[in-house]
């Protein structure tokens, strides 16, 4: 089964660029730190798993039992783990749940009320499912990564149980995806402009990185 994805890099740059790393506020010459830059190609990555759920949900026309939104984070989280080894995979994971923490946070800041009527649920949530997830694939070894985050003891218990249902949601999808591999490239990646600062230039290589390891 051929299944094509089109990653436009215009709408995940516009995305990206207000990212700011842990500790930074916004006010700089331009020159990304390498903490910045690694924080911006983490997210960069992810959104680019997010958005491939989409596409995966749209062009495989997969039945959705709860929010459209929420399935695409999970595979996100799923496919860190799928395309990335263990010490890789606990960077993006954790700079990408480090974004939805630090969001939550400017968000309480500038006083704001949650949007519980939104498709994507909120930052807090989502912060939390990808530690969830990301912890429950393997408990044993990613206690350190768990230990960066303050995670209620009462929910951690459930993490492997809802790490194994997530994967299993995805099994069959993923099983696909495999099976068409050399079948020719499925992934194109279009620039919608052409990068100019450190940060979209980090976002742009980022995701062209991964559409050309797609397209192998």
């Amino acid at each position: 089964m051929g299944i094509r994805c089109l990653a436009v890099a215009g709408a995940l740059l516009a995305a990206l660029i207000p990212f700011q790393a842990p500790g930074q506020d916004g006010k700089s010459d331009g020159k990304l730190s390498a903490e910045h830059a690694r924080f911006i190609t983490s997210n960069a990555i992810s959104t680019l798993y997010h958005e491939l759920g989409h596409a995966l949900i749209d062009t495989m026309e997969l039945p959705m039992l709860g929010k459209e939104e929420d399935a695409a984070d999970v595979f996100s989280v799923i496919l860190i783990d799928h395309l990335n080894d263990g010490a890789l995979a606990d960077i993006i994971a954790t700079d990408t749940a480090q974004y939805y923490l630090l969001e939550d946070k400017r968000r309480e800041a500038e006083g704001y009320d949650y949007n519980f009527s939104g498709d994507h649920s909120p930052d807090i949530q989502r912060h939390y499912l990808i530690a969830c997830l990301h912890y429950g694939a393997n408990p044993s070894v990613r206690q350190p990564f768990l230990a960066k985050f303050l995670v209620p003891d009462e929910m951690i218990a459930a993490f492997a149980y809802r790490r194994q249902a997530a994967d299993n949601g995805w099994q069959w999808t993923l099983r696909q995806i495999e099976l068409s591999r050399g079948a020719g490239p499925t992934v194109t990646f279009r620039e919608d402009f052409q990068p100019i600062t450190e940060a979209e230039i980090a976002a742009r290589d980022a995701v062209r990185n991964e559409v050309q390891y797609f397209c192998r």
